[in-house]
């Protein structure tokens, strides 16, 4: 008997042992929900500290209903259940609960086990993954609705307009070169990301490589009058892959060329520095980088100078490419500067002693082991999904309604009739999932502003939708009368009007405040624009009472165009609230 009972406890203490060294939490209780037992990661995850539990009852000591419900449902059907729930203490994180029928023996025996475990990563991975499709979606689909436009045109006539055809031709050539250089990119960020293609390291001549970087850019160079100085040894050896290399240099450098003014100064440096490292450093005397976005440039998509960026023909992925080749190497990168006075892009990377060739093996694809979203998350991200084509087809809306204003397209304006079924539906869709959310009750915090917003921006959308409906009814009225007089004041209202849409959907896509703040900033020069549209149209009718009827059509889409300038700004300023939860009010039209 004495060894039986040595060995019963022996094996009991070995168990807890177990029990405490496990990285998962586990929580086991009894049929009346007290503590039977819970080891250290639980504690921990749960935020209970070292309070005694065993004994105490779960439903009263943790103020968790989410974990109630789940301990409830597996005591009532007796089967293994899945849940992920947020908590807010200690600190906010996801928390995902796998709950497992126990049959323990004695009264007071385990009857369900919780195993606990931080998802908060995993989250966050799968809606970086989320975002980045919808930002890939927006950034592709801008540059084909151009693409079909123009080609719509010309094959609608506008081959035989020796005035538009050329200057078609080349905005079609300008927008297929984007497209191309983003497909391209996104294909070497994906190689980075997964290291699908291994390293080839090697002792590599820094000094050599910037000199192949920079020959296909001297007539660049050239033009721009940029001085190039180079500070660096040329015997100085790095530890990479000299393909790789290349990359990162080259859109350093040709960022730093771009950006720098006529007659500017660009300087390359580089240097060893402590734990046989060496420090690269690109600096330009561009217009510089706030402090508040340094640490989101190397972010895929983040524009700092959106509109400037894609005059440059920037895809918005070249600095993310550089932080992933160079972490790849098991470098940092960094940037400095003020702003008005230049940039310095930083890097670093292992010095080479010798050219010893290496050869470092894919990794392992992490996206492979990350675990399915639960049906929440699925009708989230559906919700942001549907939400984005809602905005495609809008800012498709505005856009062949301005062109077919401004071209006097009856082509461009039936299409845009055509496809208001398309976003009347879209909008039943997006209302139909928000109602699904909100009758489920499973969304709380961040996730129920979210769907707050999207009602809005849904509806804004939808109005907007209307609006450039209307205007393409106006231009097919306005098309069977001659041509009043050049619409200058109203073209550049259009023109002002499309841009804020656009603008807004951009800040929608990325989360960008300040961009969304600059679209709110817009609205009163729309505003303007309208006042002067409606002095001219009263002018016409006062001095020309000919021309009354087609002035008041004229004064109808200047207001309708005045509207959709304000649903952007509507757009915009939920946008601010959706990242920050501060209300932000523009100033309306007078």
């Amino acid at each position: 008997m004495p060894d039986s009972f040595e060995h019963f406890l022996a094996e009991r203490l070995q168990a807890e042992a177990i029990l405490e060294s496990l990285a998962e939490g586990v929580v086991a209780v009894d049929a009346a929900g007290d503590f039977v037992a819970i080891n250290p990661a639980a504690r921990a995850l749960l935020g209970v500290g070292q309070q005694p539990l065993v004994g105490a009852n779960l439903f009263e000591t943790l103020r968790q209903r989410d974990l109630h419900d789940l301990v409830r449902e597996v005591m009532g059907t007796g089967r293994l259940t899945l849940r992920d729930f947020p908590l807010f203490a200690p600190r906010e994180r996801i928390l995902r609960a796998q709950g497992v029928p126990c049959l323990a023996p004695g009264p007071g025996g385990a009857r369900v086990v919780l195993l606990l475990q931080d998802v908060t990563e995993l989250h966050r991975y799968d809606q970086l993954r989320r975002e980045f499709v919808a930002n890939v979606s927006h950034e592709l689909k801008s540059p084909l609705t151009s693409i079909r436009s123009l080609t719509e045109t010309l094959l609608d006539g506008g081959l035989e307009d020796p005035a538009c055809n050329h200057r078609f031709v080349a905005l079609i050539e300008e927008d297929s070169t984007r497209l191309a250089r983003l497909i391209d990119d996104l294909l070497i960020l994906s190689q980075v990301e997964s290291r699908a293609i291994p390293l080839r390291l090697s002792a590599v001549e820094l000094n050599q490589v910037v000199t192949q970087v920079l020959a296909p850019r001297e007539v660049l160079m050239a033009e721009k009058q940029v001085r190039i100085i180079r500070l660096l040894d040329p015997e100085l050896l790095v530890r990479a892959d000299p393909d790789r290399l290349r990359q990162v240099l080259d859109n350093l450098l040709d960022n730093a060329i771009k950006y720098s003014p006529q007659g500017g100064r660009v300087e390359i440096l580089a240097y060893p520095v402590e734990q046989n490292r060496v420090q690269v450093r690109v600096h330009d005397q561009g217009p510089g980088i706030p402090p508040e976005a340094r640490g989101r440039v190397f972010e895929r998509f983040y524009r700092v100078d959106k509109n400037r960026s894609r005059e440059l023909g920037g895809t918005g992925l070249g600095l993310s490419i550089v932080k992933h080749i160079v972490e790849s190497h098991g470098g940092r990168c960094w940037v400095e500067g003020t702003v008005g006075e230049g940039s310095q892009f930083c890097f670093t990377l292992p010095l080479a002693a010798h050219h010893q060739d290496e050869v470092v093996p894919p990794a392992a694809n992490s996206v492979e082991s990350l675990e399915l979203p639960t049906p929440v998350e699925d009708e989230l991200s559906h919700l942001q999904e549907r939400l984005l084509v809602m905005a495609g087809l809008v800012e498709e809306a505005v856009g062949r309604s301005v062109q077919a204003l401004v071209l006097r397209d009856g082509k461009l304006a039936r299409q845009v009739l055509e496809r208001d079924r398309d976003i009347d539906q879209s909008e039943l869709v997006i209302d139909e999932i928000c109602l699904r959310l909100l009758a489920e009750r499973h969304a709380a915090g961040v996730d129920l502003r979210l769907i707050a917003m999207a009602f809005k921006i849904n509806a804004d959308l939808e109005r907007i939708g209307d609006l450039a409906v209307n205007i393409a009814e106006r231009t097919l009225d306005l098309l069977r009368q001659p041509l009043l007089l050049p619409l200058v004041d109203i073209q550049t209202m259009a023109e002002q009007v499309q841009a804020m849409v656009k603008a807004s959907l951009d800040a929608l896509v990325q989360r960008d405040v300040e961009g969304a703040l600059e679209v709110c900033r817009r609205d009163i020069v729309v505003d303007s624009l309208n006042r002067q549209v409606f002095e001219t149209m009263l002018g016409l009718m006062s001095s020309q009472t000919q021309s009354a009827e087609r002035a008041v059509a004229l004064l109808l889409v200047g207001r309708s165009l005045e509207r959709i300038a304000d649903h952007a700004t509507n757009i915009a300023e939920n946008v601010v609230y959706l990242v920050t939860g501060r209300t932000v009010k523009h100033r309306g039209s007078l």
